[in-house]
């Protein structure tokens, strides 16, 4: 499945518990998309969680963790 179908965004932090949209994986400090898995059971993204995959050099303190790329 591509992360196009899952609508993957890149991310930047901007602290602990917030982040924004940014155009460039150059700027961005993790992808988020909708979790593969739910996203096949449920026939699409209603229902379906998101996932955020964070860059190892964000802190272990940015919520959600643990999840890196």
């Amino acid at each position: 499945m591509k992360l196009r179908t899952l609508e993957a965004t890149f991310r930047k932090r901007i602290d602990d518990t917030h982040f924004q949209s940014v155009d460039a994986i150059a700027e961005a400090d993790g992808i988020q998309f909708l979790c593969p898995k739910c996203f096949t059971e449920n026939g699409g993204r209603v229902g379906t969680h998101i996932v955020i995959c964070w860059r190892p050099r964000v802190p272990q303190t940015t919520t959600p963790t643990p999840g890196r790329w």
